[in-house]
């Protein structure tokens, strides 16, 4: 969801450019709605704003920070509160539960920057000898050709209009042409930084930068080019509109036509190789929405936390189940896991023994949803004889099908 970077990153030109209050305002508009849909796309566009600034500093724009506080004014701090307001819960609960993130499985296959989903890019792949890229990559990073080719027309044109200034006389003629290459070879830094910042060891930048604030939402470094795609957009627009620029008004819009087609063509990916992914929620979990108060739900069995697949498959399935009642559950995981995460489920694998049943009641679990179809064959039998000697702390309350559903209680008192 990084669909307001483009829309900040023009308003932002647009301050720059003429200085109206009304243009930054919009750029902290839309960097709160970016910052609503996505974590990843707020620290992306984090990153562009301060660059395209830092960068409007470097060619010679004062920073007249005051004033720019100034034209923000109370409207877009008012823009930029809900932002803050998000942010602040990401950031407490990472204080309080210690979340950090390490460099583990931070690279990606370096044919991944080949690879690429589209029709075009899957037969010219087929051609290449040995292994095929698509079944090695880890991801599909690959921007295209076209969109490479413009972006190396507009390098050309950059040299050209270089040695052109040159040999030109005159100040004005020179910073007229050093605004107009500007925007194009900020984009193309940001794209190559992007990309920089996407590639594995021993020379990707990520080790350098991973710890710094707010870099904590991106857990695969190699989603940084999806900025570095918008970057090459912009290189390659350039490259177009120098091409274009040469061609009478007709064959510059049949040139545009044609470009357009070939874009198309070569980023064609369809029919899309998806499937409706149907949710059966079980009816013990659904009985669990008619019950009164609120608790919280535990489900067993968990496969072993070690066979990462079947885990969080496992885990995903119960998080949806969850959609029946609407009730807590301990059952969720992402990208970081708290160190109860993998005490809690190293003993629900357990279940139920006093350590299992203790941890249950700790986290002030009331009932347990037992699925005795996702069990090994066998299992099932030594795991019910074994809740048969909890009686005096789980309680059979429903059975639907192939679920059951315990209360637990407190421990008997000694």
């Amino acid at each position: 969801m990084v669909q307001w970077v483009p829309f900040a990153l023009a308003s932002l030109h647009a301050y720059l450019d003429t200085g109206r209050k009304r243009d930054l305002r919009l750029a902290a508009a839309f960097f709160t709605l970016q910052a609503l849909s996505s974590g990843h796309g707020a620290v992306f566009l984090v990153i562009a704003l301060g660059g395209l600034f830092a960068w409007s500093v470097l060619r010679g724009m004062p920073v007249a920070l005051v004033r720019r506080v100034r034209d923000l004014g109370i409207p877009g701090a008012l823009l930029l509160a809900p932002a803050i307001l998000v942010y602040l819960p990401y950031r407490a609960v990472q204080h309080e539960m210690g979340l950090r993130r390490s460099l583990e499985n931070w690279a990606v296959t370096p044919g991944s920057f080949l690879a690429a989903p589209t029709h075009v890019q899957t037969f010219l792949l087929s051609l290449l000898p040995g292994p095929r890229i698509l079944d090695t990559a880890s991801a599909y990073l690959f921007p295209g050709f076209l969109p490479l080719m413009l972006a190396a027309v507009a390098v050309l044109a950059g040299l050209i209009r270089l040695a052109a200034t040159s040999n030109q006389a005159g100040t004005g003629s020179r910073a007229d042409t050093r605004s107009r290459r500007g925007p194009a070879a900020f984009y193309g830094v940001l794209a190559l930084a992007c990309v920089w910042l996407s590639i594995g060891p021993p020379v990707g930048l990520w080790p350098l930068v991973y710890w710094l604030p707010g870099m904590s939402f991106i857990r695969v470094p190699s989603r940084f080019t999806m900025l570095a795609v918008l970057g090459l957009a912009m290189v390659a627009a350039a490259g177009f509109d120098w091409l274009a620029s040469r061609l009478a008004p007709r064959r510059e819009r049949v040139f545009a036509a044609a470009m357009a087609l070939l874009l198309v063509a070569e980023f064609a990916a369809i029919p899309l190789t998806v499937v409706p992914y149907r949710v059966d929620i079980p009816l013990a979990d659904r009985w669990l929405a008619g019950q009164p108060g609120q608790f919280a739900v535990a489900e067993v069995p968990l496969p072993d936390p070690l066979q990462a697949g079947p885990f969080e498959r496992r885990q995903t399935m119960y998080m949806l189940h969850s959609m029946g009642h609407w009730q807590r559950t301990v059952h969720g995981y992402s990208g970081i896991r708290a160190p109860l995460h993998d005490r809690l489920y190293a003993l629900l694998r357990n279940f139920p023994d006093d350590a299992s049943l203790g941890a249950l009641a700790r986290l002030d679990v009331r009932r347990i949803v037992v699925h005795t179809d996702l069990y090994p064959p066998g299992e099932w039998e030594q795991v019910s004889a074994r809740i048969g000697r909890y009686g005096n702390r789980l309680q059979l309350e429903h059975v639907a099908g192939a679920g059951r559903v315990y209360s637990l209680g407190p421990p008997a008192a000694q």
